[in-house]
């Protein structure tokens, strides 16, 4: 299966679109972003998946029934990346604020906030084994995730 971004408004809501990826046949939508979806992945295990969005947010979805599990809400522009941590239990966020912020999976807050970069940010991944970040603006940090 593939998942793709939609950037398509139906009732002012942008929503995102699974596809069987051999047979192009259309697997599930979900809707629920008020701008639109900047980014999209997989939680680790397959279950969850993870949406970033231009209404500043980024939103956790039961992959098998489109239900939305938790929102999370602190950054102050649009969001651009989302990446899991290789266990499922944070999330790292890259915003257009100019701010990497860790998120707990389950509790849906913050837990850290980088703030080195000096223009915005558009990428984030974890290291394989969890410890650090990287994220990309005009130029790339190496975060030590505390």
């Amino acid at each position: 299966m593939v998942v793709l971004n939609a950037l398509q408004e139906k009732a002012r809501q942008q929503f995102y679109i699974q596809w069987e990826a051999v047979s192009g046949k259309l697997i599930d939508h979900y809707e629920g972003h008020d701008k639109w979806v900047n980014a999209v992945t997989w939680s680790p295990d397959g279950k969850l998946l993870a949406s970033a969005s231009g209404d500043q947010t980024v939103r956790i979805w039961e992959a098998t029934s489109g239900k939305l599990v938790r929102r999370y809400e602190g950054h102050s522009a649009s969001v651009n990346a989302v990446s899991w941590l290789p266990d499922g239990k944070l999330l790292a966020s890259a915003s257009y604020d100019q701010t990497v912020q860790v998120w707990s999976a389950t509790a849906g807050r913050a837990l850290l906030i980088y703030q080195a970069h000096q223009t915005p940010v558009f990428a984030v991944a974890w290291s394989s084994e969890g410890s650090q970040i990287v994220s990309a603006s005009y130029n790339v940090h190496i975060w030590q995730v505390s």
